[in-house]
Parts: structure tokens; C-alpha cells; sequence
């Protein structure tokens, strides 16, 4: 007894449903997730079925990161490259090799064909991408010139050895405040001016285990996800505010700052309130085969 004629399911997750003799006249199933579900006797006409343009990266993709704008993507793959796609066309723009900086690195490659682009993320007025590889160095591109800005290495990098590599795990813009934060497969977190190309402060915790950082504006507040903790620093003095003991596998704030969403391993997912990590809501998605380890919000506030 399902009669949702025109209704906009486009991007829900209808895993498993049972449609059967529902009115789905004119519908919009643009991009949703209908896995396993029942459309037996449903009444169908007019109803939309429609995916964005797919990406056939030639080498195995590494990292990957939409514009702030919505109109383009890079993607970095396993062998150094860095692509720019129209997400309208779905077509390459352009494509260009990134070099590792230290000779070691350099040799891996030559022999393994093997220097992934790691933690790639893009500013927020989109013209400077940031991203690094497994010798630990940050590379800052002018997307619409497509030539390197700046490098940031830090000690480590210059005497890193291919023996232990450990490279980029994540890095986040972090406006208006002119810094970068990175955080590396070793679970050190740095922050670094985008100003100064200066390494600010460093905050290595092993017993938090870094998994992913978010920042808030409003409150000039680092966030930082640990592998059972969740703390509160200071942006500016980059003290310790407060810790809530937590276990997740990433976290992202949306652009009020309305809340803060965290996700597990397993689909379960958590909105706080960034003010007092007090829980707002949470619910587990429906299909349990897939690995779920990344939370974003849109522009308009939709999770």
C-alpha cells in the first residue's frame, strides 16, 4: 500500500525494500541504493534511473577528493599520477607524474613502479590541492597551472629510508586560519602553516593512535579521533580542552556546525552535538557486507 507518485528518492538507501504493487509513478531513484529489493506489480511509469559518469582510472586509485564547488575531481593513483576529471563529462582533463623526493623513493618507483598519492585534499576556493606520498613529504599544487607551489618536509623525510617508509594518512585544509593539518601513518599529527610553509606544532599521542581530524571554525576548536578517544584542542594554543572516550573510524563536521558525525566500521552512525559530544541521533545502515570507514556531509547539511 505504497503510493509515493513524483516522490525524490534520489540517494536513498532502499536496500532490500519491498516495493510490491506500490504507486511509484514519475519517481526519481537517481543514484539510490535499491539492492535486493521488490518491485513486483509496482506501477513504474515515468520513473527515473539515472547514475553520474563513471571514472576508469588506467592505474589503481590511491586517493581521491571533489572539489569544494562540485565541479571536478583529482584523483591520485598507485604509480604517482594526479588527474583532474570533469564530474559533468565524466572526461580527464589532464594528467600529471608526481616524483617522490628522497633517492630511495625515487628508486622504488623506477623498480616497483610503485609511489601512491596519499591524503589528497583540495582548498576551499579550489585552486591548491594538497597530498603526499609514502616519503612522508606534502606537495602543494596550483590545480589551474599544474605545477608545484611548495613542498613541506619535515626532518624525518629528509633521512627517511625506504625501509621505513610510512607516508600520509590523511591531510585537511584548514581555513581561514592558514594551516595544514596532516596526519601521518606513524599517528603523528602535525599542523603546518600554508603561509610560512612552517611546521607550527606537532601532536604525537601513541596511546590515541590518530585516525582523523576535523576543525571548527566557530568554536576555534582541532578535533582529533583517536582509536578509543576523541579530543578537543585548542586551535590557537593547541592545548588539550576535553577527551571523551570514543571508538570509531572517522569524523566530519558539518558546514553549520550543526553537528558532528562519527562512523564505525560497521554502518553504525552517531550525530553529536560538537559542543558537549551529548549524542543527537544515531542509526546503523541497513547492509552489513560493506566496509563503511568515511562520514561526510554535503553542502546543504545532508549526511
Amino acid at each position: 500500500n505504497i503510493h509515493i507518485s513524483n516522490a525524490n528518492l534520489s540517494g536513498a538507501i532502499c536496500d532490500q525494500t519491498n516495493f510490491s504493487g506500490a504507486d511509484l509513478s514519475g519517481v526519481r531513484f537517481d543514484r539510490a541504493w535499491i539492492n535486493g529489493s521488490n518491485f513486483t506489480a509496482a506501477q513504474m511509469q515515468n520513473v527515473h534511473f539515472a547514475e553520474l559518469p563513471g571514472f576508469e582510472n588506467s592505474d589503481l586509485i590511491s586517493s581521491l577528493c571533489i572539489d569544494p564547488e562540485g565541479k571536478y575531481l583529482l584523483i591520485g593513483d598507485v604509480k604517482g599520477n594526479l588527474s583532474k576529471w570533469c564530474l559533468l563529462s565524466g572526461k580527464m582533463e589532464w594528467k600529471s607524474q608526481i616524483y617522490p623526493y628522497g633517492k630511495d623513493m625515487k628508486f622504488a618507483r623506477l623498480l616497483f613502479g610503485f609511489s601512491p598519492i596519499c591524503g589528497l585534499d583540495i582548498s576551499p576556493n579550489s585552486q591548491i590541492a594538497a597530498f603526499g606520498q609514502i616519503d612522508g613529504v606534502i606537495h602543494l599544487w596550483d590545480i589551474l597551472k599544474r605545477k608545484q607551489i611548495n613542498s613541506l618536509i619535515d626532518e624525518k623525510s629528509r633521512t627517511r629510508k625506504l625501509i621505513d617508509t610510512l607516508g600520509i594518512k590523511s591531510i585537511r585544509f584548514c581555513p581561514p586560519h592558514g594551516k595544514l593539518l596532516i596526519v601521518h601513518r606513524d599517528k603523528n599529527l602535525q599542523i603546518w602553516s600554508t603561509e610560512t610553509y612552517e611546521c607550527l606544532t606537532q601532536l604525537f599521542d601513541r596511546m590515541a593512535n590518530v585516525e582523523s581530524v576535523t576543525v571548527s571554525s566557530i568554536g576555534e576548536k582541532l578535533i582529533v579521533l583517536g582509536k578509543c578517544t576523541l579530543k578537543f584542542y585548542d586551535l590557537t594554543t593547541f592545548s588539550l580542552r576535553s577527551s571523551y572516550d570514543m571508538r570509531a573510524w572517522d569524523i566530519c563536521l558539518s558546514s553549520a556546525e550543526k553537528w558532528l558525525g562519527i562512523i564505525d566500521g560497521f554502518g553504525h552512525i552517531e550525530l553529536l552535538n560538537p559542543a558537549n559530544c551529548k549524542r543527537i541521533k544515531s542509526f546503523t545502515l541497513s547492509s552489513k557486507k560493506i566496509q563503511w570507514t568515511q562520514v561526510n556531509f554535503s553542502l546543504d547539511e545532508d549526511l
